[in-house]
């Protein structure tokens, strides 16, 4: 058994044939998680870097898994993000007007909620008289 932060020679050795590829250099966190899951993603998040860590889970199963190094990501571009950044600012500006002129309407009107009539109260007509 393999303590967690042991060197291991040949971690390919110690595990199953795995259907994508074993090596994944300067990954940002959504291509991992594109890949492996959302929880897998945030696993790794937690793990110390220059280490073997496991197992970790993902929707392939379990996985002995090292991390070299972590880096930051440098901050966004405005350029590259200014179309999202109006795409969701025009989504919540409409949310905003549309709950607006809703309870506009709502205040024009008055609601009234009138009661079932009791079961005493309803005439049954015979068949024959149909």
């Amino acid at each position: 058994m393999t303590a967690r932060g042991d060197a291991i020679e040949d971690a390919g050795a110690l595990g199953d044939d795995f259907m994508l590829q074993s090596y994944y250099p300067e990954k940002e966190p959504l291509e991992i998680q594109k890949l492996f899951g959302s929880g897998f993603t945030e696993s790794l998040m937690d793990l110390a870097p220059g280490q073997w860590h496991g197992p970790v889970l993902s929707g392939y199963g379990t996985h002995l898994v090292y991390v070299s190094s972590i880096r930051e990501p440098s901050p966004p571009i405005f350029a590259e993000v200014r179309e999202r950044v109006v795409q969701e600012w025009t989504s919540e500006r409409s949310e905003e007007l549309n709950e607006q002129f809703y309870a506009s309407l709502r205040d024009s009107y008055t609601i009234v909620i009138e009661e079932p009539a009791a079961q005493d109260d309803v005439a049954v007509v015979p068949e024959s008289s149909r």
